[in-house]
């Protein structure tokens, strides 16, 4: 699993990856826009940029925990998709699409609000 928001360690969310191993940093090979309204989510319909994120290999119990968080199908849409990890090292994910750009842009393609 590819995460890009408030699941990266850190963030709220990352406890629901409690079961998940951490794999290692990476880069969506193809670009896409990476937008926050109420929570971050990235639009596949700009290409903008390379999402930066964080991937997590879990099981089937802590993906289904993850759909639900990320009302996947209705809201959220869970797709595979190939990323480049720090290494150089190409590898097929899943990755939750959001199907809008609304909000601000992060153009950069990395999600990293300030911590208040």
């Amino acid at each position: 699993m590819f995460v890009y928001g408030t699941l990266k360690r850190g963030f709220p969310s990352h406890r629901f990856l409690r079961d998940a191993d951490f794999v290692g940093y990476a880069w969506t090979r193809d670009r896409y826009a990476l937008y926050q309204d109420e929570y971050p989510g990235v639009f596949p319909g700009e290409p903008v940029s390379r999402i930066r994120g964080e991937v997590y290999a879990l099981d089937d119990e802590t993906l289904q925990r993850l759909d639900l968080l990320e009302a996947h199908p209705h809201l959220y849409h869970r797709e595979r998709a190939v990323m480049e990890m720090d290494s150089g090292v190409l590898l097929t994910a899943w990755i939750y699409f959001y199907p809008h750009a609304s909000g601000r842009l992060f153009p950069e393609g990395e999600w990293n609000p300030p911590l208040t």
